[in-house]
């Protein structure tokens, strides 16, 4: 017979089938020992016409992989996991013809380890193993576990077992949260490492394996110790040793040991730098410090590396030719690809370079159609340029893979765009999750600049408002009792991201009603409370029909925001905040002043001024913050020029000049707001900067002297360059599109009647 299949199993019932399935048309054998099952995997097992060999669990599992080989009938062996399937593009038919002929030993096959569980969500995680070999030539499995497979010579030397890649994908779900907390693997993995480095203390593998078992549970500061400990003792030809490297830098991030983490990857990234997801963090960090000329070029080495590796050049391609293993990383799907290239772009268009911007997000979406990181860039790059909404949707909607784009013309958009997304329903329930997750991108992006109207269609095709009675109409709520919806079917909260932007999209095109409807089902569907920011905008939409808050609606809000909202209704009913009921375990004024930004936030003002009372500057900040400046610096002026201003205040006056290139105006205000709070970090880089910015300019007046034009040029681009360093730190405010058009129009209507009622 030529090729067996090998399983060591425990109960894997659930999960057996999916994997056997994937390979019972081409094995000879099917072998699995089951060390200790007590559910039906055995008897999944023998549906499948597999030979079960029990086995008792000894804690090891290498003897448990030999236990198997030691029942092999055929050549060839392929071992598998359980929650392993071989993908269905691979061609059996080849494979086995290459193995008839096959002079190797051994192949490689490639991992695609998927995150978030399915096979069609969440990241995914590329890696290659030995996997496929000769059965008769006495390999055998060493490690009590990451076990590898080895062949011992007479003396009983073992080395490791290689051989090139196959074109065999196995995709593999274990790694999934949800999987691993149920199974309790990192618990087991992290038993079996400490009892094996009680045996072998300077084994830098065991290490390394305890460092990413501790990451797996959350113990950042173990696993930076159990890391720093395998990078004392890794041999520096270790096939790990890039992924310790990698996995350190990371660790030491989870500990907010960010320059440590850049130094260790600035060292690096010189010996590995094909290394694409290694030059991809290294130049986030270096984005993150501000060296922008630095972190383009990590990027643009990240991007070489990916094509590198699709084209076999590089470094290690020498080897490879000679028939050596060419190395291979554990990488990220599209680390040197559409990742590489929407971080460049992202810095493109930071530093105002929208040409090299554009070109590099769509980059980035002809790789990976619909990638969210870059739809939502290229969507904030063409408002930027003053694009109109439709132009942007089409556009967008094209880049998505999502057909219809006169769902998003003006006019009847809506209509048509509702009509576009119930014909491709069926699409999406046949297998056609990409095609959600495309809409829901597209739908994200608009939604990230403002186009409310045109990103709702694309909601109701991703399925988010998938059967929410009235989510897009104006029933559901009636004004006596305050009943709101009805319970749809049972189905599972769809990310809190998507939530609580298909609501804002509701909210700000006026949908309240079919805002709260959608809500109140989605929580009741789900059998939960809503999030509390769910639960305010439920509460706001309510409060925008003149309903009050109704047993409904209340039913559906977890303890604190019902307490909150409680407090705020009590406010717009008449009675003082000192006789309302304090939410969170803190004081009313406290608590309002966040209900009051997420009513600021979602454009109702006249509601959030109900709220401004007690909390004035607090009320003018958000309106900063959310994009509508123009009243907020009237607010602002006034309460300075009566001497009661004080930090947050006097910061948001700072930045408002800044932005409008009054650097010496700003510079005093940002000084003020320091005098008032020396410990706020942001103001003090707004001083810097500011200070900067003034020498740009007394630099740029002296230009005019000839004589000295040459000299002054430089010493200015690198104060320019500095500045830019200052801005790249994040101390002031990112504006998403939908502020940028508020602060456009200086708010429009929205904001009207602030300055109007002032002036009466």
């Amino acid at each position: 017979m030529l090729l067996g299949v090998h399983l060591i199993v425990r109960d894997e019932a659930e999960r057996l089938g999916g994997c056997l399935d994937s390979v019972r048309e081409w094995a000879d054998e099917l072998v699995i020992v089951d060390t200790g099952s007590v559910d039906a995997t055995a008897q999944v097992a023998a549906c499948y016409g597999a030979r079960v060999v029990a086995a008792e669990w000894a804690g090891d599992f290498a003897k448990a992989r030999n236990i198997g080989l030691g029942q092999a009938r055929t050549r060839w062996v392929l071992v598998l996991d359980a929650d392993e399937v071989v993908g269905a593009d691979t061609d059996w038919a080849a494979v086995r013809k290459m193995l008839l002929a096959s002079g190797e030993t051994a192949y490689r096959v490639r991992i695609d380890n998927r995150l978030g569980g399915a096979e069609d969500e969440g990241p995914l995680l590329r890696s290659e193993a030995i996997r496929l070999f000769r059965a008769d030539l006495g390999f055998q499995y060493a490690g009590a576990i990451h076990e590898q497979l080895v062949a011992i010579a007479d003396s009983g030397a073992m080395r490791d077992v290689d051989g090139p890649l196959i074109a065999i994908r196995l995709v593999h779900t274990g790694y999934s949260q949800a999987l691993m907390a149920q199974k309790r693997t990192a618990e087991r993995n992290g038993r079996i490492i400490r009892e094996q480095l009680a045996e072998r203390a300077n084994e830098p593998f065991h290490w390394y394996n305890l460092g990413v078992t501790c990451c797996q549970q959350g113990e950042a500061a173990e696993a930076s110790a159990a890391f720093a400990r395998a990078r004392v003792l890794v041999a520096p030809d270790a096939p790990y040793r890039p992924s310790l490297m990698l996995d350190s830098a990371r660790a030491m991030l989870a500990q907010g040991k960010e320059d440590d983490a850049l130094q260790l990857l600035g060292d690096e990234v010189q010996r590995y730098p094909d290394y694409a997801d290694m030059q991809l963090l290294y130049g986030r960090l270096l984005e993150r410090q501000g060296v922008w000329d630095e972190a383009k070029q990590a990027y643009l080495a990240a991007i070489a590396a990916g094509a590198n590796r699709g084209t076999g050049s590089g470094a290690g391609s020498e080897r490879a030719h000679k028939g050596l293993r060419q190395a291979a990383y554990v990488t990220e799907t599209g680390a040197g690809g559409y990742r590489a290239c929407t971080a460049l772009a992202n810095l493109a268009r930071r530093r105002g370079d929208r040409q090299t911007a554009a070109h590099y997000f769509e980059r980035a979406l002809v790789e990976q159609p619909g990638w969210q990181e870059a739809l939502g860039g290229l969507a904030e790059l063409l408002h930027e340029a003053g694009a109109e909404d439709a132009a942007i949707a089409r556009t967008i909607m094209a880049y998505a893979g999502v057909e219809g784009n006169s769902a998003c013309e003006d006019g009847e958009h809506q209509k048509r765009g509702t009509r576009i997304a119930d014909g491709m329903q069926a699409g999406i329930a046949h297998g056609g999750g990409k095609l959600s997750g495309r809409a829901a991108a597209a739908a994200q992006a608009l939604a990230g600049i403002g186009a409310y109207s045109s990103a709702l269609p694309l909601w109701r095709l991703a399925g988010v408002a998938s059967g929410a009675s009235g989510a897009a109409g104006t029933g559901g709520i009636e004004a006596g009792n305050g009943v709101i919806g009805a319970a749809g079917e049972s189905r599972s909260l769809h990310a809190a991201g998507k939530q609580e932007l298909y609501a804002a999209c509701l909210i700000r095109s006026g949908q309240y009603r079919g805002a709260a409807a959608w809500l109140i089902e989605l929580a009741e569907a789900s059998d939960s409370r809503l999030p509390s920011g769910l639960g305010m905008d439920a509460a706001l939409c309510c409060w925008m029909e003149g309903i009050r808050l109704s047993e409904n609606v209340r039913g559906v809000l977890g303890e604190e925001a019902l307490e909150l909202c409680t407090a705020g209704e009590r406010v717009l009913l008449g009675h003082s905040e000192e006789a309302g009921v304090s939410a969170g375990g803190g004081e009313p004024g406290d608590a309002l002043a966040a209900l009051m930004d997420r009513a600021v936030s979602h454009g109702l003002l006249r509601l959030a001024s109900r709220w401004a009372a007690a909390r004035e500057e607090a009320f003018a900040v958000a309106l900063h913050r959310h994009g509508y400046t123009e009243a907020a610096a009237e607010q602002l002026l006034r309460r300075m020029a009566e001497g009661q201003l004080s930090a947050p205040g006097y910061a948001a006056l700072g930045e408002m000049l800044y932005d409008r290139k009054l650097y010496g105006e700003a510079l005093a205000l940002f000084e003020r707001a320091v005098e008032a709070n020396p410990a706020d970090e942001r103001c003090k880089l707004g001083v810097a900067s500011a200070c900067m910015q003034l020498a740009v300019e007394a630099l740029m007046e002296r230009e005019a002297d000839r004589s000295s034009a040459a000299w002054l040029k430089e010493d200015r681009r690198r104060l320019v360059s500095s500045v830019a360093r200052l801005e790249g730190l994040g101390w002031r405010t990112v504006r998403t599109g939908a502020q940028r058009r508020r602060m456009r129009s200086g708010g429009a209507h929205e904001a009207d009647f602030l300055m109007h009622d002032r002036q009466e």
